[in-house]
């Protein structure tokens, strides 16, 4: 699938809108956080797992909720 990996268009087309899962591990932190975002909002996909290497975003408290950045698993 080519193409920005957090535009809507792009996960729907990459079967977004079925998916139980999301396993975003491009090189940027905040494209996959995005895109765990995009899939939660659009779809309430149930499991969403970003790849984050940031310290400053993983020592945030309370950063990866539901009510905030909707990732299960960083």
């Amino acid at each position: 699938m080519l193409g920005h990996a957090a535009h809507p268009d792009v996960l729907n087309r990459a079967g977004g809108a079925e998916a139980e899962m999301i396993i975003a591990v491009t090189d940027s932190d905040e494209v996959n956080m995005l895109a765990c975002q995009v899939a939660f909002a659009l779809w309430k996909t149930p499991t969403k797992i970003a790849r984050v290497r940031a310290l400053e975003y993983l020592a945030t408290e309370d950063l990866f909720s539901q009510a905030n950045v909707p990732v299960d698993i960083t």
